[in-house]
C-alpha cells in the first residue's frame, strides 16, 4: 500500500519523523513531505547538499522525501495525504491575531485525515497544542492524536537513517511510541487509527492509551517536558556525574507533573500518570544531549541570558521555552494552583530574560523596576514573601502576623519555622 504523509515542521523532531516514516516504508512505497519555516535551509536540502544538519551531524536526505517552505498560501498540490505529523513548537500553533498560521493552514487542507501531534511545550496562553488547534480550526475533526514517549529525536533520526541507506529495515530502532486519541473515542476510528500508526511505524514499538483522559494527560506532559530538561541541566551542573542527584530530581519532577496534571484535570488526588508518560519524563530529566538540558547545565558558564541562549539555541530557537514557561505560568493562575517545583524553574528562566536587560535600563531610566515586573509574573511563594517584606519593614506587627499567617495557610508546612518579626 502507498503511504503519502506530510511532516510539519524541519527541526530535529520533524527530520527525525521523516526519516523514521521512510524507514518503515523502505520495504513499501512511501512518499513523505517535510514543510518548515527556514525557506534557504530546505532549498539546500531539496536542491542542494541533499543533506540534513543535526548539530554536528550531516544526514543524507533519503529520495523519497521532498522537502518545500511553508508559504501564505496553503498547500493545495499534496491530496491523498493519509495523516500529517505536527512537529513544530507550539508557538508555530498561535494565532496571531486575524492571520491563521500558516502551519494549522496546512492541517486544514487536510482535515478529513488524522493529526498526529508531537510537538511539546504550551502556548503563551497556556494551551496545549491539542487544546490550540481545537481552538483556532473548527474544521478540524476529533482526529487529533497526541503522540508521547521517551524519544531522542536525534538519536532517531540516525537509527532510521541507517536503515533507509540500506540497513536492517526489520530490526527494531529502539523507540517507543505512545498514542491517545482527543475528543470521544469511537471504537471503529479507534481502531483504524491503531493500523495506521503500527503500519507506519513497524520498527518502532506502539502503545495506545484508550482510558479517559488519556490525551489531555499525555498533552499535558509533553508540555512540561522542555521544563523537566532545562532544571535536570540545573541539577547536573551542580551535581556533575552524580547518578544519586538525578534520580532524586527525577523523583520530584515525576510528583510535581502527577500533581499537576490532577489538578488541571481534576482527577483524584494521587491518581498516577501511565508508565509512558513516566518514562517520557525520565527521558527529559536523563537526556544530557537535549538542548534545554545543556541551557541548564551551562547557565553557570554563561549567567548572562543572551550568552546562554546563544552557545545553546542557534539563531533565537529558545522561543519554544520562552513560550512554555509563560503559557505554563498562565495555566497555573487560570486553575488557582501553585507548584513549587515548576515555579523555581520558570522564575530562573525568568531571572535570565530580567538580567539580559538591566544593564540596558540602568543606562535607559537610571534603574530597572524589577520589582514589577516579578509581580507581573508573579509566582505564588514569591508573592506572599513580597508582602511579608513589606509588613516586616513597616513596623506593623498585626500586618505581619496577617501576612505571616497567609504564607504558612498557602503552603501548609507545619514542619517549617515560623517567621518572626525582628526588634525594632
Amino acid at each position: 500500500m502507498r503511504s503519502r504523509l506530510l511532516v510539519l515542521g524541519s527541526g530535529e523532531l520533524g527530520t527525525a519523523c521523516a526519516l523514521s516514516l521512510l524507514a518503515n516504508g523502505a520495504a513499501a512505497s512511501c512518499e513523505v513531505t517535510m514543510v518548515g519555516r527556514d525557506r534557504d535551509y530546505l532549498h539546500d536540502v531539496q536542491y542542494g547538499s541533499r543533506t540534513f544538519r543535526l548539530a554536528d551531524r550531516r544526514i543524507r536526505a533519503p529520495s523519497g522525501l521532498t522537502v518545500r517552505a511553508v508559504d501564505a498560501e496553503p498547500i493545495k498540490d499534496d491530496v491523498g495525504v493519509d495523516a500529517v505529523l505536527s512537529c513544530v513548537p507550539a508557538t508555530c500553533l498561535e494565532n496571531d491575531g486575524a492571520h491563521t498560521p500558516p502551519m494549522v493552514r496546512c492541517a486544514q487542507n487536510h482535515a478529513d485525515v488524522p493529526m498526529l501531534l508531537f510537538t511539546r511545550g504550551f502556548t503563551r496562553e497556556g494551551l496545549t497544542p491539542l487544546e490550540q488547534l481545537g481552538r483556532v480550526s473548527q474544521d478540524l475533526p476529533s482526529k487529533l492524536v497526541v503522540v508521547s514517549g521517551p524519544l531522542f529525536a536525534r538519536e532517531w533520526a540516525v537509527t532510521s537513517a541507517a536503515a533507509c541507506d540500506g540497513g536492517d529495515a526489520n530490526r527494531n530502532s529502539g523507540v517507543t511510541l505512545s498514542f491517545a486519541l482527543g475528543g470521544k473515542a469511537d471504537v471503529e476510528l479507534s481502531r483504524s487509527l491503531q493500523s495506521l500508526t503500527e503500519r507506519l511505524w513497524r520498527r518502532e514499538s506502539v502503545t495506545w492509551l484508550d482510558g479517559p483522559l488519556a490525551a489531555e494527560i499525555l498533552s499535558l506532559v509533553n508540555g512540561c517536558v522542555p521544563l523537566c530538561s532545562m532544571g535536570a541541566g540545573l541539577v547536573s551542573s551542580e551535581y556533575p556525574g552524580s547518578v544519586s542527584a538525578m534520580m532524586s530530581y527525577l523523583q520530584h519532577a515525576t510528583s510535581a507533573t502527577e500533581q499537576l496534571v490532577n489538578g488541571v484535570l481534576g482527577l483524584p488526588l494521587g491518581s498516577p500518570l501511565p508508565s509512558c508518560a513516566v518514562a517520557t519524563i525520565a527521558m527529559a530529566c536523563t537526556n544530557h544531549a537535549a538542548r534545554e538540558f545543556v541551557f541548564g547545565r551551562r547557565l553557570d558558564y554563561h549567567f548572562r541570558h543572551r550568552d546562554a541562549i546563544r552557545a545553546v539555541f542557534p539563531a533565537g530557537s529558545h522561543e519554544a521555552l520562552d513560550s512554555t514557561v509563560s503559557g505554563l505560568h498562565m495555566l497555573l493562575r487560570r486553575h488557582a494552583m501553585s507548584s513549587p517545583f515548576y515555579e523555581v524553574l520558570m522564575d530562573t528562566f525568568l531571572t535570565l530574560m530580567r538580567a539580559s536587560v538591566a544593564g540596558r535600563e540602568l543606562v535607559r531610566l537610571g534603574h530597572y523596576e524589577y520589582r514589577h515586573k516579578l509581580r507581573d509574573e508573579d509566582t505564588v511563594l514569591l508573592r506572599h514573601t513580597e508582602v511579608v517584606d513589606e509588613a516586616m519593614l513597616s513596623g506593623d506587627h498585626q500586618r505581619f502576623d496577617d501576612a505571616r499567617r497567609a504564607l504558612q495557610m498557602a503552603f501548609g508546612d507545619s514542619s517549617c519555622g515560623a517567621p518572626t518579626m525582628p526588634p525594632l
